[in-house]
C-alpha cells in the first residue's frame, strides 16, 4: 500500500502547503448554478443558490425578460428540470430545518432533508412536494429519463470522527497517528418522478468509502439517461457506469481512461456513450473524449485535448457534432470555452466564452431548433448563437440577488418585529405586518416569500384578520380597518384614548382592545362599545376565540385572564410567563390559548383545564405575535430578525422559520 502523501502526488500536484492527508482536488469545480429548458424552448429555470438562500428565475428565450422568481429554498438546489408538457417546473434540494432558532454560530441544532418539489411554471406557484433522502445527506444529484417518468437520484451521504488512521511510512513501517476520518455513503436510485417510489435496484450502485477512499474514489454523479430512455450512464468513481433502466442490471463499465471521467453523454440514437476524462497537471490539466460502443463496449473514436479541463457534453446536429464545454488553460491565464468536434470528420472549431477567472463552462443546452446554445459558466448564463458564439441574451440574477442572501442569513440581528401574524383560510400562506416594510406574505409550506404589500405605519399596536386581509391598527384618530386586497381604509372605532392591543374575531364582526385597564368589545360598524370588561391592570394582549363567547386578556403583572363575552365574568387565570405577555391567540376549535411574550416563549395551555401544555422554547427575542393555522396543527410566532416561525402544535417541534 502506497503512503498518503505518495498517493496523492501521484494523482494530483499540489501546493506545499496543502494537506496532502486530507485534501485531493476534484475533477470538477460544482457551479451553484444550474439550468433547465423547457420542452418547446420558450422558457429558460436558472436556479441559483448560496449560503441557505436559492431561488429559481424564469426567463423568456425569445426576449430575455425575467418572467417569475420561484423562492421557497432553506437549502441549495441540487438539480431541476420541467415537466413533459412544460407547465411545471420540478427541483431537487437539500433543505436545512433548524431544530431551534440559532442565537450565535455556536449553537447550530439543524436537520438536513431532500426534497422533490413541483412548482407552477406560469405564476411560479408550489404545488406539491415529496421526501427524498434522510438527515445525514449532504447533496444530491438528479437525472429525468425523456418521457418524465423516472428520475435516477443520488444521494450523498457523509460523515467524519476522528480515529486512529494507520498507513505505511516511506520505509514500510506502520505508522499510527489520530486523525480525521472521512466516511461516504454513495446511493444511486431509479425511483418513479410522480411518487418517489423506487422502480427497480440498482445493481453495484450502493458505495461506501473511509478515509483516503472517500476522497478519491467517493464519486457518484453525472447521472444522464440515453435519448430512448432505455439506459442510464454515471460517473462511479474513477470508472463510469451504463445500466439497464428497466432491470437496474449493469451493461456496461468504461474503464480504460486517461484521467477521472467528468462528463458524459448519449448519441442520439442511443448506440454511443461518450466519455470525457480529466489529467490533472501542474499547471493545468488534459482531456481526452472517448466515444464507446454501448452494445460491444469498444472505443469508436477518440479526441485529444491538452491544456484544458472538460465539464459539459451535448449531441447535436443528429449526433454528428458534439458540443464541449471546457475550461482552457494557457500561457495568459483561463478561460471558458465551448468546442464542437465533427465526430465524423475529427474537425474541431473552438469558441471563446469568457477569458479569465477560474470558470469553464459548465453546462451547455441547446434550443430545439438548434439556433442557438444556453451557456453556463460560473453565475453567467448566456444564449449564443451556433455558429459564431455570439451573445444574445444574458440571463442576470435579479438585483435583489446579495440583499436576499443577507436577509434570509441566520446570524443577521435586526430589531424589526412581526407585529402581528395570519394564516390564510386554506392555510397556504402565512402574513405578517414588518414595521418600516409592511406585510410580508409567504407560503407556509416551503417558506418562500410569495408577495410584499408596502404600506406606512405609524403605530406599533396592531392586529391583522385570521384570513390575513385585513389590518386593524389604533391610531390617533381611532381604530382603522385596511383592506390589503381591495386597498381601501374606514374607522372603525372612533377615538377613544389610549389603545395598549388589539384583536379581531375570527369571523371580522367583533373587535376587542385594551384601553388602560378595560377591555372594550365592539361590533364592527357599530358606534358604541357593546360592552366593557375591568380587567384590574393595564392590558398588554387580548384575543377572541372563535366562538365569540371567549375572550383573554394579559395584564401587567404576566397573569392572562379569560372572561365570558356575554357576562364579562371572569373563568379563569393563567400564571406562568416570567415577563410581559405580549401576544395571545385562541386555536381554531378553542381548546387551546398560545400565549408569547419578552420571556422569549410561547405556552400552550389547556383552557378546560387552565393548565399549560407545553412551552415552546428557542425565540432570541420577544415574541409579539402569534397565530394558529386553520386546521390547529401549526402555530405561527412573531418575533425578532424579521422571522415567523412555524411550531407543530402536538410535538412542539419548529417545523420552519420564515424570514
Amino acid at each position: 500500500m502506497f503512503s498518503k502523501a505518495l498517493l496523492c502526488l501521484l494523482l494530483f500536484v499540489l501546493p506545499a502547503s496543502a494537506q496532502l492527508r486530507r485534501t485531493v482536488p476534484q475533477p470538477v469545480k460544482k457551479s451553484p448554478v444550474k439550468v433547465a429548458l423547457s420542452p418547446d424552448g420558450q422558457m429558460l429555470a436558472v436556479a441559483r443558490s448560496k449560503d441557505r438562500s436559492a431561488r429559481v428565475e424564469l426567463f423568456s428565450t425569445a426576449t430575455g425578460g425575467l418572467h417569475r422568481t420561484i423562492e421557497g429554498f432553506d437549502g441549495p438546489i441540487w438539480s431541476l428540470t420541467f415537466s413533459r408538457d412544460g407547465k411545471s417546473v420540478i427541483t431537487v434540494s437539500t433543505e436545512i430545518r433548524d431544530a431551534k432558532i440559532q442565537t450565535s454560530v455556536k449553537d447550530r441544532r439543524q436537520k438536513v432533508i431532500g426534497e422533490l418539489k413541483w412548482w407552477d411554471a406560469h405564476s411560479g406557484e408550489f404545488i406539491k412536494k415529496l421526501s427524498l433522502a434522510d438527515e445525514r445527506v449532504f447533496s444530491l444529484e438528479a437525472a429525468w429519463s425523456p418521457a418524465g417518468d423516472v428520475m435516477a437520484l443520488v444521494e450523498r451521504y457523509s460523515e467524519s470522527y476522528i480515529a486512529p488512521d494507520p498507513y505505511n511510512g516511506a520505509f514500510g513501517q506502520r505508522i499510527m497517528v489520530m486523525g480525521w476520518i472521512q466516511v461516504r455513503d454513495l446511493h444511486l436510485k431509479l425511483l418513479d418522478a410522480q411518487t418517489g417510489q423506487k422502480r427497480v435496484k440498482v445493481e453495484d450502485a450502493q458505495h461506501t468509502y473511509q478515509g483516503q477512499f472517500a476522497y478519491l474514489y467517493g464519486r457518484l454523479e453525472h447521472p444522464v439517461f440515453s435519448p430512448d430512455g432505455q439506459l442510464l450512464a454515471a460517473v462511479s468513481g474513477q470508472e463510469v457506469f451504463v445500466w439497464n433502466v428497466a432491470t437496474g442490471k449493469k451493461l456496461l463499465t468504461v474503464k480504460k481512461m486517461m484521467g477521472l471521467p467528468s462528463a458524459i453523454t448519449f448519441s442520439p440514437d442511443s448506440s454511443v456513450v461518450a466519455v470525457a476524462s480529466v489529467k490533472f497537471k501542474n499547471p493545468g490539466a488534459e482531456s481526452e473524449i472517448t466515444l464507446w460502443n454501448v452494445s460491444t463496449g469498444k472505443p469508436v473514436n477518440t479526441l485529444k485535448g491538452k491544456s484544458d479541463s472538460i465539464a459539459c457534453l451535448q449531441f447535436v446536429a443528429q449526433g454528428r457534432l458534439l458540443l464541449i464545454g471546457s475550461l482552457q488553460y494557457g500561457p495568459e491565464g483561463t478561460k471558458g470555452t465551448m468546442k464542437v468536434w465533427d465526430v465524423r470528420d475529427n474537425r474541431l472549431r473552438v469558441i471563446d466564452v469568457h477569458e479569465g477567472g477560474e470558470e469553464g463552462v459548465s453546462s451547455l443546452t441547446m434550443l430545439p431548433d438548434e439556433s442557438a446554445v444556453v451557456v453556463q459558466s460560473g453565475p453567467n448564463v448566456e444564449l449564443r448563437e451556433t455558429r459564431s458564439g455570439n451573445i444574445i441574451f444574458s440571463f442576470a440574477p435579479s438585483g435583489e440577488d446579495e440583499t436576499e442572501s443577507m436577509r434570509r442569513s441566520r446570524y443577521v440581528v435586526s430589531a424589526n418585529r412581526a407585529l402581528a401574524v395570519a394564516f390564510s383560510r386554506d392555510g397556504t400562506t402565512v402574513s405578517a405586518e414588518i414595521p418600516g416594510e409592511g406585510v410580508r406574505r409567504w407560503d407556509a409550506r416551503t417558506g418562500g416569500v410569495k408577495e410584499r404589500i408596502e404600506r406606512e405605519q405609524g403605530s406599533e399596536t396592531i392586529a391583522i384578520s385570521s384570513d390575513g386581509d385585513v389590518l386593524v391598527e389604533a391610531t390617533g384618530s381611532g381604530v382603522i380597518l385596511t383592506d390589503l386586497v381591495k386597498g381601501t381604509t374606514d374607522v372603525a372605532v372612533p377615538a377613544t384614548g389610549p389603545i395598549s392591543a388589539l384583536a379581531l374575531s375570527p369571523d371580522g364582526k367583533l373587535l376587542a382592545f385594551g384601553s388602560d385597564d378595560e377591555i372594550e368589545l365592539w361590533k364592527v360598524g357599530d358606534k358604541a362599545a357593546s360592552i366593557t370588561i375591568s380587567a384590574g391592570q393595564k392590558i398588554t394582549a387580548v384575543a377572541i376565540d372563535a366562538s365569540g363567547r371567549l375572550v383573554a386578556a394579559a395584564r401587567e403583572d404576566r397573569s392572562i385572564g379569560l372572561w365570558d363575552v356575554k357576562t364579562g365574568a371572569l373563568q379563569a387565570e393563567l400564571r406562568k410567563h416570567e415577563n410581559v405577555v405580549n401576544a395571545l391567540a385562541f386555536s381554531p376549535d378553542g381548546k387551546t390559548l398560545a400565549s408569547g411574550g419578552d420571556d422569549r416563549t410561547a405556552i400552550l395551555w389547556d383552557i378546560p383545564s387552565g393548565k399549560s401544555k407545553r412551552t415552546l422554547k428557542g425565540h432570541d427575542m420577544t415574541v409579539t405575535s402569534l397565530a394558529f393555522s386553520p386546521d390547529g396543527r401549526l402555530l405561527a410566532s412573531g418575533s425578532g430578525n424579521t422571522a415567523v416561525v412555524l411550531w407543530i402544535v402536538e410535538s412542539g417541534k419548529i417545523d420552519r422559520i420564515l424570514r
